[in-house]
């Protein structure tokens, strides 16, 4: 378990953000029942607020919440006994909240698991958004995931954690510009992507913060129409860290083998709607 020393949220990040939404949620039911909101819209916007609040704050600090299936029984049982006796050290029982981007400043890479401070507060913070951390179990061992989480911006995914069988040389350095590489990951589903540009770490900023840019399909993910993609490189490890990019309409979750797992994420979803509703609760 690499864990940070490095704290990047601060208790007065967390109270104000836990004020946002717990004031956003109070106005929206408040214009609803003075009838200036329809309830769909007051919906909709605690919606928005919980994810400005909640999973855009995660990624706002480059945070990743995530379970191993093989985990999952014992992170449970730990963490039900923290909420029992605070013991911080159970919840140091495996790894589950991630750093999902390196910063040189902080000698953080990406990849590696965030400190107990940090921890502990994300936790409050679910606790205030009334989100519980079953909404969190992994899909089961045996089922076929879909490896996608949200980015930063409206519809754009991250593909991947680690997961590429086979990378196209793209992390030896092997590659020219214009060339069309072949990555396949643990499914055996091919990423097609033409190089059109390397960024150097050195040389990485806001505006080029990935490894390599270029354009191409994603098999399991998007349809067969090309779009940019991002890859990111985990160099300590030499191979691929993660892909990014924009989804679009007529990208979907198509695969037969994807079934099981929409299956077994509709209790998630009723978990999710569970969520709103009790957020509406508090102020109805």
């Amino acid at each position: 378990m690499n864990e940070s020393s490095v704290e990047v949220i601060t208790r007065e990040e967390l109270e104000k953000n836990i004020r946002d939404i717990r004031f956003a949620a109070e106005k929206y039911c408040s214009l609803y029942s003075s009838g200036l909101l329809s309830a769909d819209d007051r919906r909709f916007r605690i919606i928005d607020a919980l994810n400005d609040g909640l999973w855009g704050f995660l990624r706002n600090k480059h945070l990743s919440l995530r379970i191993a299936a093989g985990d999952w029984a014992a992170f449970l049982n730990a963490f039900r006994a923290w909420r029992k006796d605070g013991d911080v050290r159970r919840l140091q029982v495996c790894s589950w909240l991630f750093f999902d981007r390196s910063d040189r400043d902080r000698n953080i890479c990406c990849g590696d698991e965030a400190s107990v401070p940090d921890k502990i507060r994300i936790l409050i913070l679910l606790d205030a958004c009334h989100v519980p951390i079953e909404y969190f179990r992994p899909v089961p061992d045996g089922i076929a995931c879909p490896d996608y989480h949200p980015g930063h911006f409206p519809n754009e995914i991250i593909i991947g954690y680690e997961i590429w069988e086979q990378d196209g040389g793209l992390a030896q350095g092997n590659y020219r510009i214009g060339e069309t590489k072949t990555l396949i990951d643990h499914h055996g589903l091919k990423t097609v992507i033409q190089i059109s540009l390397y960024t150097p770490e050195s040389e990485q900023n806001r505006f080029h913060e990935s490894d390599f840019e270029g354009t191409g399909t994603v098999e399991g993910y998007t349809s067969s129409r090309p779009r940019q993609i991002k890859v990111y490189l985990n160099r300590k490890k030499e191979k691929i860290s993660f892909l990014k990019f924009l989804v679009e309409n007529d990208d979907s979750l198509n695969l037969p083998l994807w079934q099981a797992y929409l299956e077994d994420r509709a209790e998630i979803h009723r978990i999710y709607e569970k969520i709103i509703e009790d957020l509406i609760a508090d102020y109805a």
